[in-house]
């Protein structure tokens, strides 16, 4: 290993920026610790933890890790790469615990004393053990894959932030002989891994007794009832893990004329890249130790969690009926004012600008003005910057109505330009499929610009007016998200201003 430079004893002039993300996330941990807020919005910012740290560990920490093994000097803070991999180590391990115990010792037993209770595995009662067997062997079991785990082959590849179930195995006892003791092939412990499918639904329900609702968890019941996935073997330990991989790939953004590959191969790189830190449950030292080593981890990049993983995929429990009130009420999302549906839009704003703040006004004047541009046969020409759309471009019922406006007014004969940006970190394939389904539409579309960055928000609409193109903006600070625009703030403008509109085209040519 390189040595590191020293650092300078100079009293550094800035805050290291990744210890200053850490601690935004413990004033985050704090929110969830308030006890006079609802129970489900206290879960809420306890998963939102979670998750920001699978994103920091994916793509800070892998970036820190890289810089100490290249020897690199510390950044504007002072510290160098391993200082900040220790401090963090040391910040993001006490949240962990923080987190776990409010968890356990108030989030459940508070959820559990209202009338939703999760039940795990040292709490079943016979019962509720008889109904699990049964649902694994019926509904789980065949849908599982366990992996063998050989000392001298490569692991099986292993998807960020996965769940996975660990198992060592011994050999069931086949000697008759009274005295008789196993060979040492079958005394040899062997490790299997089982990834959790997607496709389950983490919350198993109980069948209801008394008043309460109860609900168990697939981890729990695929490490139970495990051991029939390996008939002749007694499943001695497991444990449940997950993994975060270097994800700090950039692009290759001189390959202009296959930008597209380029990025297929970012998103293929991250895939296979080096394992940064791994997540656990208790349960086995040994099958934590030889994961660590196997994944070149030390002790700093393991962290025992005793609460669920990903609770954040939980939050549908706050829809159960009769459980709303355990959470804050919506925002009220007021109309747009200035808008009518009896006033034609581009009338409206040829009266003056328009400014709305979201997430508390509505969202829908923004889809009225890409969908009416769509199939006004004035309108000729829409030109747009798409970042972060959101929704799934193979799923029907999750377009985004944004982009089924602009691919119903290609398909008009509306000339319609996009610029979709691919660099918009973990949603490179989202923003892939969406530009694909643009093209197929007779939308030009534009793969963002080399070396740059692009965040612009911005939307042109070029209408026939009394025998002349009058322009149209839309600007904002926020993405053309239809769901992020009910929960985070951002403003925009609705213009036909022309200093505005004209600064707008130079942006688009």
């Amino acid at each position: 290993m390189k040595k590191e430079p020293r650092v300078s004893s100079t009293p550094p002039l800035y805050f290291s920026r990744d210890l200053s993300w850490v601690d935004f996330n413990e004033r985050v941990l704090e929110e969830g610790r308030r006890k006079e807020l609802p129970l489900f919005e206290r879960f809420h910012f306890l998963s939102i933890v979670a998750a920001n740290f699978d994103e920091f560990f994916m793509v800070r920490v892998a970036a820190i890790k890289r810089a100490h093994r290249a020897g690199l000097s510390g950044d504007p803070s002072g510290l160098s790469p391993s200082e900040q991999l220790k401090k963090i180590s040391e910040k993001i391990h006490s949240i962990y615990r923080q987190r776990s115990a409010c968890f356990i010792d108030e989030i459940f037993p508070g959820l559990a004393a209202v009338g939703l209770e999760l039940v795990r595995p040292d709490s079943y009662t016979v019962p509720q053990m008889d109904y699990l067997e049964s649902f694994f062997l019926g509904q789980i079991y065949p849908v599982l894959t366990p992996l063998r785990i050989e000392e001298d082959k490569p692991l099986p590849f292993f998807d960020n932030s996965c769940i996975n179930a660990a198992f060592l195995l011994t050999a069931e006892a086949t000697a008759s002989a009274e005295n008789a003791t196993p060979s040492e092939e079958d005394a040899e412990e062997r490790i299997v891994m089982v990834q959790l499918p997607s496709s389950l639904s983490r919350i198993i329900w109980l069948p209801q007794e008394g008043d309460k609702l109860r609900w168990a968890l697939l981890d729990d019941v695929i490490i139970t009832w495990g051991g029939y996935l390996f008939p002749g073997y007694h499943a001695k330990e497991g444990m449940l893990f997950k993994i975060n991989r270097d994800a700090d790939f950039s692009v290759d953004e001189q390959r202009d004329e296959d930008f597209v590959e380029a990025m297929v191969e970012v998103i293929e790189g991250r895939e296979k890249s080096e394992v940064v830190r791994l997540v656990y449950s208790p349960g086995s030292d040994k099958l934590r130790d030889e994961l660590a080593k196997r994944f070149s981890l030390e002790s700093n990049d393991l962290y025992e969690v005793e609460e669920p993983f990903n609770t954040m995929d939980f939050m549908e429990l706050s829809s159960v009926a009769g459980f709303e009130k355990f959470q804050e009420k919506p925002w009220k999302i007021y109309p747009a004012p200035g808008f009518s549906e009896d006033v034609l839009i581009w009338d409206r704003l040829s009266q003056g600008d328009v400014m709305l703040h979201f997430p508390y006004q509505s969202f829908d004047p923004v889809v009225s003005f890409f969908q009416v541009a769509a199939i006004d046969p004035q309108v000729i020409s829409i030109k747009t910057t798409l970042y972060r759309t959101g929704g799934n471009a193979q799923n029907p019922q999750a377009i985004s109505p944004i982009v089924r406006a602009l691919e119903q007014a290609a398909l008009n004969g509306k000339h319609v330009t996009a610029l979709v940006e691919l660099k918009a970190r973990f949603d490179e394939e989202r923003n892939i499929s969406w530009a694909n389904r643009l093209e197929k539409a007779g939308v030009i579309v534009v793969y963002g610009l080399s070396q740059l960055k692009v965040h612009a928000k911005i939307t042109m609409i070029l209408r026939r007016e009394h025998e002349r193109i009058k322009r149209y903006v839309h600007i904002s600070t926020g993405n053309y998200n239809d769901k992020t625009a009910k929960a985070y703030e951002d403003i925009c403008l609705f213009t036909c201003r022309e200093e505005i509109c004209y600064d707008a085209n130079l942006c688009s040519i």
